[in-house]
């Protein structure tokens, strides 16, 4: 008798083990929850980092919306980069370096997702002249790699337009590499921002009160 209530506990214990065990699929599922929730807290900081700067400088943001992820070239770049009304535009970069270069300081940034950066290669560099002192401009972050995300938001008045490289195909068959084009836009750094990270009050709010976190251009997307 008592063998037998021993096996009747066992095998209810066992059943409730088996009832609060999460399953794997649940589990990849809660984590994935986990994931996008922290994606769109992070996305919408940035959204409000970019409005508030945006409005500081009265900085055009929407011009990499037609420019995103596609193939450009100096003619396109020219028409978005360079305003008839000296409008700066908004970008967010990486700092590939810094120059004294003739008694002014310059800085080198890299933007991102700017032109088709995996078949063709291209990239899109700023070369501005920035009102930073000499002190400031050593705080600054120089990226080990250019591709991370972008650390920092900048404005700029963008005067020319060029393309500086172009690099043919090298290699046979299987080992072909793809052309390189970089272009280059000079002009002036009007504002420069470091992108901080979010603080644990921003996600306590922000778990209280979502946001939608989707940038949308105010009106339809400019085609050249």
């Amino acid at each position: 008798m008592i063998a037998v209530f021993a096996i009747c506990v066992l095998v209810l214990g066992l059943l409730h083990t088996s009832c609060d065990r999460e399953s794997y699929e649940e589990k990849e599922a809660r984590q994935q929850r986990a994931v996008e929730a922290s994606t769109a807290q992070k996305q919408a900081h940035l959204n409000l980092l970019i409005d508030s700067f945006s409005t500081k400088y009265h900085a055009d943001y929407e011009w990499m919306y037609g420019l995103r992820d596609t193939t450009i070239s100096t003619l396109r770049l020219q028409r978005s980069l360079i305003r008839a009304d000296h409008r700066p535009i908004l970008a967010m970069a990486n700092i590939l370096d810094i120059e004294n270069r003739n008694g002014a300081l310059r800085v080198l940034f890299y933007v991102p997702h700017v032109g088709d950066n995996v078949l063709q290669r291209q990239h899109l560099v700023l070369d501005l002249q920035c009102p930073v002192s000499g002190v400031e401009a050593h705080k600054r972050t120089v990226g080990h790699h250019p591709f991370m995300e972008p650390t920092y938001l900048v404005a700029a008045r963008i005067d020319t337009v060029r393309q500086a490289h172009q690099f043919g195909m090298t290699g046979s068959g299987s080992t072909l590499s793809p052309l390189t084009m970089e272009f280059i836009g000079e002009g002036q750094c009007m504002g420069l921002e470091a992108i901080e990270p979010i603080t644990q009050d921003e996600k306590a709010i922000e778990g209280r009160h979502p946001r939608s976190t989707e940038r949308k251009p105010k009106g339809p997307s400019k085609e050249y």
